[in-house]
């Protein structure tokens, strides 16, 4: 897995900024959509950071966490043509950690932000994506 900034053993990765909610917002949860064209041998896998308001802790020092897939039916299959893409969805509910320092633990966050890794057994093929989308929800 690549909790952190690294590629580790990744083809490639893409990190979004940094999302900061509206003040009067506290999520708990997470949800990505994206579509993905996955050529044989490769896959994705999506990860998540989060920060409390309250959390006085460099964002950046956190770790990645492992997003769960929630595939659809025909979804997370080899894909062939260069032009297929298949919708998938990665989720994360109840989410909460404890402060690095002082051990508080929040159950809710208010900056995120979201890491997908991309792997290959063949360095000449990536698995592509479009149409991100990252949801914070209550």
């Amino acid at each position: 897995t690549d909790t952190f900034s690294g590629n580790g053993t990744a083809t490639a990765k893409y990190i979004t900024r940094r999302v900061t909610l509206d003040n009067n917002f506290a999520s708990s949860g997470l949800t990505v959509f994206l579509d993905i064209n996955r050529p044989a041998g490769t896959s994705i896998e999506v990860y998540y950071k989060v920060l409390n308001q309250n959390d006085v802790n460099n964002f950046d020092l956190n770790p990645y966490v492992k997003m769960n897939p929630i595939l659809a039916p025909g979804s997370g299959l080899t894909i062939t043509g260069l032009t297929d893409y298949t919708s998938d969805m990665y989720q994360a509910l109840n989410i909460s950690y404890n402060d690095l320092t002082t051990g508080t633990l929040y159950n809710n966050f208010n900056v995120f932000a979201i890491k997908v890794v991309f792997y290959s057994s063949n360095p000449a093929i990536a698995p592509q994506i479009k149409n991100f989308r990252a949801v914070a929800t209550a």
